[in-house]
């Protein structure tokens, strides 16, 4: 049951940000970043994780394989370099829309930390998506 409830979490929480970046994509005046990047990237992610997920509920042995500290560290390095680049992707293509084309990383690095740490992040990110959503409504 914690191997589904993982993954419906990481589905959800991935699939957000695919989500969300692609529709800032289209409404950013100059998309920042490369779209099939980050599509190959949360494509990947949800794949490799529920794959390994799945390996180990039906096949426990293979966690012995990690015990060993290069290949958790590689796998840690994966998942938070992954999660860098949907991150980045949806927050500098926010921080675009909202306050134009002149902006570096020091504009969007709060965005960043904020949507990888996820539930304390969508707190402050969300509103500025539905003042976003209610600003193109208007037009």
């Amino acid at each position: 049951l914690d191997t589904l409830v993982y993954i419906i979490f990481l589905v959800l929480h991935v699939g957000w940000l695919l989500l969300l970046g692609s529709r800032l994509r289209k409404i950013s005046p100059s998309p920042q970043l490369n779209y099939h990047v980050f599509l190959f990237v949360g494509c990947t992610l949800i794949a490799s994780i529920t794959t390994f997920r799945f390996v180990t509920l039906f096949k426990p042995d293979i966690l012995k394989m990690f015990n060993n500290t290069t290949v958790i560290l590689s796998m840690l390095a994966y998942i938070l370099t992954s999660l860098i680049i949907l991150t980045s992707f949806v927050g500098k293509n926010l921080k675009v829309i909202e306050v134009g084309n002149d902006i570096d990383i020091n504009d969007y690095f709060g965005d960043v930390v904020g949507l990888i740490v996820w539930p304390i992040g969508i707190w402050s990110f969300q509103p500025r998506i539905n003042k976003l959503a209610q600003r193109l409504a208007s037009r």
